[in-house]
């Protein structure tokens, strides 16, 4: 009986240190100290900003956004790409897809600007729980949809880096599709 009590003490110390160690990495007893010298503005107008990507040379950021209450609660997400321009002292939002599904959900984005100055915005897409990257091209006022890539190994896309204008990285935040095997996961 000794025995089993100095077993069980030494998995409970193990255990404990195993937590200990992740919350450590984690951050968890970390401090942090604001730093930032500036000052911040609300920016209203979309619900459920996901991921900003800026565009250096022309001065603007493209703001993902999806209700994702909405979309819990199996109503349209009512997603789209917006232009934020950062030299408008009015701070306002611009929907660039307003011709988009009612069911488009952009997640992550990603900009390539190359070499010639031609922008293409990728944007990873959970629409009617489908997983896809949207590409679009950039003309300076507009985006215009130029494909979409769907693969089954895009399981639970979270962001998309593009490499050039066609080819890309895409992270699945998950390994399993919803169900058992993300559960355990």
């Amino acid at each position: 009986m000794k025995r089993w009590l100095i077993a069980l003490g030494i998995v409970l110390v193990v255990v404990a240190a195993w937590a200990l160690r992740l919350y450590w990495l984690a951050g968890e007893f970390k401090t942090l100290t604001p730093h930032f010298a500036g000052e911040c503005t609300v920016v209203t107008g979309v619900v459920g900003a996901e991921d900003i990507v800026i565009h250096h040379g022309a001065g603007i950021a493209f703001v993902s956004a999806a209700d994702r209450r909405e979309a819990l609660a199996g109503r349209s997400p009512r997603g789209g790409i917006y232009l934020y321009d950062l030299a408008d002292s009015a701070h306002r939002l611009r929907k660039l897809t307003p011709d988009a599904s009612p069911e488009f959900f952009p997640h992550g984005v990603g900009l390539h600007v190359g070499a010639d100055g031609r922008a293409t915005l990728l944007a990873v897409n959970h629409e009617g729980g489908k997983h896809t990257v949207e590409i679009y091209r950039w003309n300076g006022e507009a985006l215009s949809h130029e494909k979409t890539i769907a693969d089954p190994l895009m399981v639970s896309p979270n962001d998309v880096h593009p490499l050039d204008h066609e080819r890309f990285f895409v992270t699945n935040d998950h390994a399993n599709p919803p169900g058992w095997g993300r559960t355990i996961e």
